[in-house]
């Protein structure tokens, strides 16, 4: 490890795990989340990371969640306590150039719930926001569509 990579921050660290713009957009959606928490302690601290093609076009989705599902995750990090999920999608070609997929860490994250957690609530309002991906000049774009 190089002297200036040891006194990264976590969130400068992430930086590696994903790309600028997917990081702004996580940022801003965590931000987002804790304008509309409601004193709920299982409200924003995990966020799942969708990737989906559609038609010919890629799009990925950040929701917020009380729990991350153990048969879909693929990795994580964490970003500001908050876990920050990818399930098995992350290997399609919509995450290239978003997601750096030796980064992740592939354990499961015990000190956050997932579906068989006696902790969890499944009555649940999360939310969540689409995104196209969008290439320009070889660098993918995330472009907002629509709050879910």
């Amino acid at each position: 490890m190089k002297k200036n990579e040891a006194k990264l921050s976590l969130k400068d660290s992430a930086l590696y795990i994903v790309s600028a713009d997917l990081m702004k957009i996580l940022n801003d959606h965590i931000a987002y989340g804790s304008t509309i928490n409601d004193n709920d302690d299982s409200r924003g601290n995990i966020y799942i990371v969708d990737f989906q093609k559609r038609y010919n076009d890629c799009y990925v989705q950040i929701f917020e969640s009380p729990f991350y599902l153990s048969d879909s995750l693929w990795g994580y990090f964490i970003l500001n306590d908050k876990l920050i999920v990818f399930n098995k999608d992350v290997h399609g070609e919509c995450s290239r150039g978003l997601v750096n997929l030796d980064k992740l860490e592939t354990d499961f994250p015990e000190q956050f719930p997932n579906e068989n957690s006696n902790i969890v609530k499944r009555t649940y309002d999360g939310y969540a926001a689409e995104y196209k991906i969008i290439l320009t000049d070889s660098i993918p774009r995330l472009i907002f569509v629509r709050r879910i």
